[in-house]
């Protein structure tokens, strides 16, 4: 009974999380019109305060709306962190997906991109924030099994580590060109190899966690 009930609310989260893409695809495309009427292009403008503080704030907004809508499920913790993660996987590709159908933005998936403003600027490629999703949906949907067959899932410490340091690792890619950007210059690179290998630590730690789980009685 609880297989098909998890189904049900992931349906449900990737609707709300589609939804919700689209509306935060819908406020870019206005962003853009208003700030980079002959398209959007790296370096980045200088943003007037009012604007700046409001995009800042509407981030944050948008975490509590995907952290609340997870927490509002009557559920153990692991459910509800499986949820948001799920939620805010979604929600971010969705994001990229209207874009492309309202403005045929992004041309690639190495066309680069704003990501977040909080501390600093955060970007890369289009590319990057994708695959890092596909991986947090991985990551819920093991959660949720691992749940069901012990009842509470527990991480070693070993596994712990290697997130955090695949968490680190996927932040310091999205920091690397902050002074640039600071600068009011366009990146030049992005470091692929360490995204690469926040990968490989995160997979790590996944494949050990669900070993783990699957020993288990």
């Amino acid at each position: 009974m609880d297989k098909p009930r998890n189904r049900f609310k992931l349906l449900c989260l990737t609707i709300f999380a589609a939804a919700f893409g689209y509306i935060e695809a819908g406020v870019v495309v206005y962003l853009r019109a208003i700030i980079y009427p002959e398209g959007f292009s790296f370096p980045l403008k200088n943003i007037p305060q009012n604007l700046l503080a409001t995009e800042i704030y509407r981030e944050i907004a948008t975490l509590i709306v995907l952290f609340t809508l997870a927490m509002l499920a009557k559920h153990r913790l692991f459910k509800r962190l499986a949820f948001f993660l799920y939620a805010f996987a979604v929600w971010d590709i969705f994001y990229y997906i209207w874009l492309k159908v309202l403005i045929n933005w992004p041309s690639s998936l190495l066309d680069w991109d704003v990501l977040f403003l909080i501390p600093c600027v955060w970007s890369s490629p289009v590319l990057s924030p994708v695959i890092i999703s596909m991986t947090i949906i991985a990551w819920s949907q093991v959660l949720l099994f691992v749940g069901k067959k012990t009842g509470k899932p527990r991480m070693t410490g070993a596994q712990i580590s290697l997130l955090l340091l695949s968490g680190a690792l996927m932040l310091a890619s999205f920091f690397w060109n902050a002074p640039v950007i600071a600068r009011q210059q366009a990146p030049v690179s992005y470091p692929w190899a360490m995204l690469i290998a926040a990968e490989i630590l995160s997979f790590s730690a996944l494949y050990s966690f669900l070993k783990s789980a699957k020993a288990t009685p």
